[in-house]
């Protein structure tokens, strides 16, 4: 038996998913003990040396990811000692990244996205010249940055070094990553729960502040991370069942937490899976195991807690009536706005006296955000970046582009009502990152030319 390089022990560390699921662990102690800067600190520490000895860039991702969910309240970044082990971080994650790209020489070339997000972040820049004055632009500036040039750098960066060892399966270790991810928020809930003095009933739906997002925030992590653990049993035997049932109690999940409209798109998105996997898949009947099972100790608990089980079913299956008003009065400012500047719109450091979110004005609705803050130039660039990214989905239609595409496309409908699309950390860094590797599938499958493999 041939004895492990250092080299080769390292990498058989970073590609198993033990170390994805500990590098989870990490985020949800930090996040539960209120330790969220020192959680980011060790999570961008592993990223830095991830780069330093690796030559892949996939190890990395979870380490980034993450982060995001480290954040335990909104003013956690107003402590000087949160931002100088933030800083830290940073400061290691950046000096491996200059060291990375000097040892191994990037080869520029243009991907499927570059161009479309060359656009976005010109778009993002522009928006507002003409109507803000300047101190109102520079009140969006971190979100410019970061909707636009750092989302194309980490896309160039994840397509340059792409490049995982022969024996690494890219699509299932991605989706570990978002598995982990949707464990971390099952996790935060199951910690919101038992520190709540409220039944587990009545907090069903209730307003629940984890401070990097909020319930709508969890559902759309759960909605774009249970078909990825639905992925990782798909084309299995025996061991696809744990990761089916994993997919579906995330998926029910989204009913104690999600609105309507949520649990509407939600359910059509695993409805689809299932479709597709019952037409496609080759282990239908571990499927249905995992189904079975889940029935079987749902009828369990209901006849040890019958009283229970009504108060959750009740709860679950009756939404309270929404007044639409104020979607009303958003997308009607977002038209006025597009009005009064309409080739660049009204910029991301437009505020408003009311309904003022973060550092810029948030519409709650992709269409109308982009149509309010960045007028026509935006329209056309996210016109563009969107069927960019609708080619890359649909041009090989192989299990992982499509489950991946499906939990995309519901993502996408919820953003017609709400902020994720222009929330970089973390839900345009995900997508960012699944559309990247659907682009490296269809690279490695397609029989193209344009590998993303370095020589």
């Amino acid at each position: 038996m041939n004895k492990l390089t250092s080299k080769q022990l390292f990498q058989r560390i970073i590609y198993n998913p033990l170390f994805i699921l500990i590098l989870g662990a990490i985020a949800i102690t930090s996040w539960a003990l209120n330790l969220g800067g020192i959680g980011i600190l060790v999570l961008l520490t592993v990223g830095g040396l991830v780069l330093a000895f690796n030559r892949d860039i996939m190890p990395l991702l979870p380490c980034l990811i993450f982060t995001a969910l480290c954040a335990t309240s909104k003013n956690m970044f107003s402590s000087r000692l949160n931002m100088i082990l933030i800083g830290i971080g940073g400061g290691i994650l950046l000096v491996s990244l200059i060291a990375h790209l000097i040892t191994y020489k990037p080869k520029f070339r243009l991907f499927k996205l570059t161009l479309p997000l060359i656009l976005v972040s010109i778009a993002l820049i522009l928006g507002g010249v003409g109507y803000l004055s300047v101190d109102q632009y520079f009140n969006g500036a971190i979100f410019i940055i970061a909707l636009g040039p750092i989302m194309l750098l980490a896309y160039y960066i994840i397509m340059l070094y792409l490049n995982p060892p022969a024996w690494v399966k890219a699509h299932n270790y991605m989706c570990y990553i978002m598995l982990t991810l949707g464990l971390i928020v099952v996790a935060q809930l199951i910690t919101f729960v038992l520190r709540s003095e409220s039944d587990i009933v009545d907090l069903i739906r209730t307003s629940m502040d984890f401070g990097w997002g909020n319930i709508n925030s969890v559902s759309m992590i759960l909605t774009l991370s249970f078909p990825c653990a639905f992925f990782i049993g798909y084309g299995r035997k025996m061991t696809a069942i744990p990761f089916y049932i994993i997919s579906f109690l995330m998926y029910f999940l989204i009913f104690f937490v999600g609105s309507k409209l949520v649990v509407i798109v939600s359910s059509a998105t695993m409805l689809a899976i299932i479709i597709y996997s019952i037409f496609k898949g080759k282990n239908r009947g571990y499927l249905l195991y995992a189904i079975c099972t889940i029935i079987l100790a749902a009828s369990i608990y209901a006849l040890m807690f019958p009283d229970k089980t009504i108060g959750i079913i009740e709860k679950i299956f009756i939404f309270e009536k929404v007044s639409y008003a104020g979607y009303t009065t958003l997308f009607t400012q977002a038209y006025n706005l597009f009005l009064a500047n309409p080739i660049f719109g009204g910029g991301l450091g437009f505020a408003s006296e009311t309904l003022l979110v973060s550092d810029f004005y948030l519409f709650y609705s992709t269409p109308f955000q982009i149509m309010g803050t960045l007028g026509i130039v935006g329209m056309v660039a996210y016109g563009i970046y969107y069927i960019s990214r609708a080619v890359i989905m649909f041009k090989n239609p192989n299990p992982f582009n499509i489950i991946i595409s499906i939990a995309i496309i519901g993502f996408e409908v919820l953003c017609l009502m709400d902020a994720g699309t222009f929330t970089p950390f973390p839900f345009v860094l995900i997508i960012i990152v699944l559309t990247a590797f659907m682009e490296y599938s269809n690279n490695q499958h397609g029989g193209k030319t344009d590998t993303i493999r370095m020589s």
